[in-house]
């Protein structure tokens, strides 16, 4: 356990100014707000949600609070004071392991080296562009060709039912390569997306949602975030030929985040994401406010006030609250600075507003009395339109109209436990609270009861002491000295032992009670991380398999829910925004996109297994091999390679190279040589038929 250090008076002092500051610095905020709503109502429509949604959310802050004190293997401040008059104050770290190796599955599932998550598969019957159409009909003609040359020397009278029999196969064969070109476009978008989310840090930000979904009470996702980003890039240096030379140029591209569950505040009686308005608090540094002049929308007026009012110190008090401090702490952050951190806090809004909201901050004029335009569309005042408000303090940023045509938001989340009807979920340290509790009421006991009975309990007739002895320390062979009194009974001894009942065994056994109940209330069984006693049937080999699958189905439905709320929609998101790409007719198809991690992954060793066994069975069966034929064992060996994470193309050729170049026969080995067979092995013996086609 981490002892909290000791804090001195004029460390308090310092603190009690510091803070005394900030509340200051708050006040003065919110009356700025208020300010606001009177001279502009867009920044008091904001700050009016955002307050009611900040009250709305208090419990769910402390709850996750706790989740991460629990996690950090710490009391909080007002349990730690009643422990700490019984004695001890261990905290047993039953929730850290548990959450660690829950992290570890996950991780283990969407980081699987040489594999995706998630897949872009055609529909059964896709619908084709034009052009995808085009390839098909051309594809199959050039089947159809070759089908006609073979049976042009049919007698007439057979020709026909050859055709009539030939139809259906015709039909089926045009679908097989309407599907195959179809499929063909959807390998190529999943490798652009593929592209996309690494470059994009799209993986990184999944790590860390998956962090705070087992955490906290939800983990989000973000994105795709359109960011213009510094890259290097590889050119000839004109100066020295053959030579390559770095060069930093700026491209725009998706990116993503894992905002933070604390950051998150949806707006009053909010329960699904895009079904009402949502904020996250943003923390800027300058040089992001900086590098913000000149974007398009942005207001260079409101920044560079910012940057000018805000030059030796940050801005972050205006959007936080007294729990912010303990938020810090139980995130493991030193909070002694915190007054004079130089982060600049904003809040991104997305709701509804109405149109006279933009059209008071924009500036834009009535055209006919009706609307005024701005971003290229004409808006009503009167309606109400989807934005996106970046504000700081009393600063309006930006308002972007929200151009998704469904309305969506960028934020994806899902929790641990999910809870219908609630837009928070549960995290792991929330279903084993009371075990973990349990757990620890029954450790302190322990060491308590053993720190008691390790020696004997002593009791002294003070009266009876000679003067100037020390009654508060013994050592082995130390001499007392006692004065008989003359009232003093002559039976009764001057001092006294007694040995205090020790517990431990009752108690051990009460802790790994406390412990089962945390594996079976979190679904994370202890053999998980190194228990071996499973108990019963759990010992033998096909017990502890039932209980090992078991267990695989509880982080299957985590996996599951993650599928459903993050890495699906989030890859869907992506792919349609690569629609206004120039290059999207070589992508785009009528395809479903799947998120696989809680179930093709897990099947992946299942998957493996069976493949090998379908090799060892063609591989003994001439008749298997005759009616795969070439192409068939190619792709079976292939789809082997993928599964050991090795690159099938280099371990079987092209099928192309498979053939035997026209005009080029075997011919006899040269007078001295080896011989060989056809597959260019060594022959046993002498007889060299085998690579011979005459056999002389």
């Amino acid at each position: 356990m981490i002892q909290p250090p000791v804090t001195t008076n004029e460390q308090i002092e310092a603190e009690e100014k510091r803070a005394a500051q900030a509340k200051a610095e708050i006040e003065e905020a919110s009356a700025a707000a208020s300010l606001g709503a009177l001279t502009n109502n867009l920044r008091g429509h904001i700050w009016s949600a955002f307050e009611k949604a900040r009250e709305d959310k208090r419990v769910v802050q402390e709850k996750m609070i706790q989740n991460l004190l629990q996690k950090r293997g710490e009391y909080d401040i007002v349990k730690l004071a009643q422990i700490k008059e019984l004695g001890s104050e261990l905290f047993m770290m039953i929730t850290d392991v548990k959450c660690r190796i829950t992290l570890a599955m996950l991780h283990e599932i969407y980081n699987h080296p040489g594999e995706k998550s998630w897949t872009i598969d055609p529909t059964p019957i896709p619908k084709l562009t034009p052009e995808m159409e085009s390839v098909a009909e051309l594809t199959f003609m050039a089947e159809l060709e070759n089908f006609l040359v073979k049976v042009k020397d049919a007698p007439p009278e057979m020709l026909q039912s050859i055709m009539t029999q030939a139809l259906p196969k015709f039909k089926k064969e045009f679908k097989a390569v309407q599907m195959e070109v179809a499929m063909e476009k959807a390998a190529n978008m999943e490798n652009k997306i593929q592209d996309q989310l690494i470059e994009g840090g799209f993986y990184k930000a999944v790590n860390e949602c998956l962090a705070d979904l087992v955490d906290l009470k939800a983990g989000f996702l973000k994105g795709p975030i359109y960011r213009k980003e510094k890259v290097f890039e590889l050119k000839e240096d004109p100066d020295r030929p053959g030579r390559a030379k770095r060069v930093v140029r700026e491209e725009i591209r998706p990116e993503w985040d894992s905002p933070s569950a604390f950051d998150i505040f949806p707006l009053a009686g909010v329960t699904d994401i895009n079904k009402g308005g949502l904020i996250e608090i943003l923390r800027y540094q300058r040089k992001d406010l900086q590098e913000m002049i000149g974007l398009d929308g942005f207001d260079e007026v409101a920044i560079r006030e910012i940057l000018e009012n805000f030059q030796s110190r940050g801005l972050h008090q205006w959007t936080w609250d007294a729990d912010e401090i303990r938020r810090a702490e139980a995130e493991g952050r030193e909070t002694a600075q915190y007054y004079d951190w130089q982060t600049i806090d904003a809040i991104e809004y997305h709701d509804t507003i109405p149109g006279k909201f933009i059209m008071e901050w924009s500036g834009a004029p009535l055209e006919d009395d009706k609307t005024f335009k701005y971003m290229g569309k004409s808006l009503d005042p009167d309606f109400d339109y989807p934005v996106v408000v970046w504000l700081i303090d009393r600063w309006v940023l930006k308002i972007q109209l929200n151009e998704n045509p469904l309305g969506l938001k960028p934020y994806y989340k899902a929790s641990y436990i999910e809870q219908k009807g609630a837009f928070w979920g549960r995290g792991l340290p929330e279903t084993m609270k009371d075990g973990q509790t349990l757990a620890n009421s029954v450790i302190r006991a322990l060491q308590n009861n053993v720190g008691i009975a390790s020696g004997p309990q002593v009791g002294i007739d003070k009266e009876s002491l000679s003067p100037g002895q020390d009654d508060s320390m013994m050592w082995p062979w130390k001499i007392w000295k006692f004065i008989r009194q003359a009232f003093s009974s002559q039976t009764q001894p001057f001092m006294q032992f007694f040995q205090p009942q020790m517990h431990t065994q009752e108690l051990i056994m009460a802790y790994d009670k406390a412990s089962k109940i945390c594996d079976e209330h979190s679904g994370i069984a202890g053999f998980t991380h190194g228990d071996r006693n499973i108990g019963g049937a759990g010992n033998t080999a096909s017990g502890f398999s039932m209980f090992a699958g078991m267990q695989d189905r509880g982080i299957k439905d985590v996996a599951s829910i993650f599928d459903d709320k993050v890495i699906a929609p989030a890859i869907e998101a992506l792919y349609y925004e690569n629609y206004d790409l120039d290059d999207a007719l070589e992508y785009i198809g009528d395809v479903k996109i799947k998120a696989r991690g809680s179930s093709w992954l897990f099947s992946k060793q299942t998957q493996a297994l069976r493949l090998n066994d379908f090799l060892r069975l063609v591989g003994t069966s001439p008749i298997f091999q005759q009616l795969m034929g070439e192409q068939g064992a190619v792709y079976a060996l292939q789809e082997a390679a993928k599964s050991l994470n090795l690159e099938g193309r280099k371990l079987v050729p092209d099928k192309e190279f498979l053939k035997p170049v026209p005009g080029m026969g075997a011919t006899a080995p040269a007078p001295g040589s080896t011989p060989i067979d056809q597959a260019g092995n060594r022959t046993q013996g002498v007889d060299t038929n085998a690579a011979s086609p005459a056999g002389g």
